[in-house]
């Protein structure tokens, strides 16, 4: 058996995408711009070093409020190009496959974890992440749980949270990712990376 080669290997994963955009356009179609991925940047050779987005978002529903009338506005004002992570519609391994991918093209990533929802999928995400050691990455991790939360309701459910997190932030500590504990100060140090690279 031959193995395809990497030029042929690339020109599928262009399509597949290509094809990916169309279906997603037409079916759900989102408010947050994609840049087309071009065949420039899947098969050049210094493929690690294109950046399609210069910050790629990923957070709760809890924070949409505070990302679209404070953080957003300020990208838009300072020409930055940014990309929000896919809401997964019952684990649609599209949405999976596509911000994979834009993770990768991604200058710097940022995640929000905030104190009322669960997000154990952006704690095991965003450790898996860290554990890679490929990325730009700036983190606003709660550690405690609200009392007020109207999804975390048990006492062993807020402790099981509070544990995951507290092995994400040992993780984050120990290979240095900038973890900051408010919003705001996280969201300093983001702008701070953006205006240095």
């Amino acid at each position: 058996t031959t193995t395809p080669s990497i030029t042929s290997n690339a020109c599928l994963i262009q399509s597949f995408f290509t094809l990916y955009q169309k279906i997603k356009t037409t079916f759900f179609p989102s408010k947050t711009h994609r840049v087309p991925i071009s065949s420039s940047s899947s098969s050049s050779s210094s493929e690690d070093e294109t950046f399609l987005f210069d910050l790629y978002i990923a957070s709760g529903n809890h924070d949409e409020y505070w990302l679209n009338t404070f953080a957003l506005p300020v990208l838009n004002e300072i020409n930055i190009k940014y990309i929000k992570r896919q809401t997964y519609h019952d684990n649609d391994q599209l949405d999976i496959l596509y911000d994979n991918y834009i993770r990768k093209r991604s200058h710097l990533l940022y995640y929000i974890i905030n104190d009322y929802e669960r997000l154990s999928h952006l704690t095991t995400e965003l450790a898996f992440l860290i554990g890679e050691r490929k990325y730009h990455i700036i983190v606003c991790l709660q550690l405690t749980i609200n009392e007020n939360s109207e999804k975390i309701l048990t006492k062993n459910e807020r402790q099981d949270i509070e544990r995951s997190r507290k092995y994400l932030e040992d993780i984050a500590k120990k290979e240095k990712i900038v973890l900051c504990q408010s919003r705001e100060q996280s969201w300093q140090h983001v702008l701070a990376f953006l205006q240095r690279n």
